[in-house]
């Protein structure tokens, strides 16, 4: 603060004209001509979100002194402090595999169902917080969340299910991403993707029925060497996983099997 006139001022005050600044020291008893003092008065301010979300903050502050004669003097000056913001979001997405068929172990139409945490690991407010499925077959439903303070996180608004298919079982694994986007106060939307994979326990297994019809060939009642044996068979895939190449052998010896094999059961 300086005294820029040609009298002495007395008196001395400091205010805060915009509000929210505390002000503390003074009043400055003499500034004489020319004087400046920068000792004498301070102040602090808490920065608020609404603060951090706008990305800048201003103040005005008036001095005001008393002349020898006629009315008092004033002189205001401002700061403009730029916040740097820092917007971003996090997602956490878990899978829990469900037994929905009543068949022991993994089967297609078992289900999926996902949970996702979204939290605001930035310095500003994010509004509009969606979540998308950024693989494909995923349900999400939920949303979107309308303000996601700084700090805060959500792990109730979003869940998610998936279906498993033949092929995914097959495949023995099944990996989803999910991407989370929150919109700042400003700049481009912040996003964060996570994704969950769930183990499919493969149990393959085959089952083979087999039945004899003894046939009476050389028209000699009862059993005679000549007479022949006709087998059926039946081939069954009791497992959780499509079978290829399916093949049948004699493992004794001595029977003809024809046909096959099965490229698909």
């Amino acid at each position: 603060m300086t005294n820029t006139g040609n009298v002495t001022l007395t008196g001395v005050t400091l205010a805060d004209t915009v509000g929210g600044v505390t002000i503390s020291g003074g009043p400055i008893a003499t500034l004489a001509v020319g004087g400046s003092d920068s000792s004498t008065f301070t102040g602090s301010y808490t920065l608020t979100q609404a603060d951090v979300d706008a990305g800048i903050f201003t103040n005005l502050a008036t001095a005001t002194g008393t002349p020898p004669i006629g009315d008092p003097v004033s002189d205001d000056d401002d700061d403009i402090q730029p916040l740097a913001q820092d917007p971003s979001i996090d997602l956490a997405k878990s899978g829990t595999l469900n037994d929905d068929d009543g068949t022991a172990g993994v089967s297609a139409g078992d289900t999926i169902s996902y949970a996702f945490t979204v939290s605001n690991d930035g310095n500003v407010t994010l509004t509009n917080v969606t979540l998308a499925d950024t693989v494909g077959g995923v349900t999400i439903s939920g949303g979107p969340i309308a303000t996601l303070a700084v700090g805060d996180s959500d792990s109730t608004t979003f869940t998610g299910s998936y279906t498993l298919t033949q092929a995914d079982v097959d495949a023995g694994t099944f990996t989803n991403t999910a991407t989370a986007t929150g919109t700042p106060p400003s700049g481009p939307d912040v996003s964060d993707p996570d994704d969950d994979t769930q183990t499919l326990a493969q149990d393959p297994s085959i089952e083979l029925v087999k039945t004899g019809t003894l046939n009476d060939d050389d028209g000699t009642a009862g059993v005679s060497a000549g007479d022949t044996i006709s087998y059926a068979f039946t081939v069954t895939n009791d497992g959780n996983v499509t079978l290829t190449n399916v093949t049948l052998a004699d493992t004794v010896g001595g029977v003809t099997i024809s046909g096959g094999p099965i490229a698909t059961l």
